[in-house]
């Protein structure tokens, strides 16, 4: 399919469990439930499902950037230009 936004399965192998959700292209997969989520995991799809995650991290890295600053406050800097060493 074109779409991967969530599956599930119910057995009571739970290798073979892991190894379907590891061969299903969705970003959510449940075993022996389905639709339960929280806040803390990712949720979002995969393929043509959705754009980005939902909730957890991963979800706030979508509103963030890294960034440096660096203030040097001593009067005579260590250092014009360059590379701290």
């Amino acid at each position: 399919t074109d779409f991967g936004l969530a599956g599930a399965v119910w057995t009571a192998d739970v290798s073979r469990a892991h190894r379907m959700a590891e061969a299903v292209r969705a970003g959510t997969f449940w075993i022996n439930s389905y639709k339960a989520i929280h806040v803390s995991s990712p949720f979002g799809g995969s393929l043509n499902s959705g754009f980005g995650r939902s909730s957890g991290t991963d979800a706030l890295m979508e509103y963030t950037s890294a960034k440096s600053v660096w203030l040097d406050s001593a009067s005579t800097p260590r250092i014009a230009f360059g590379y701290v060493s």
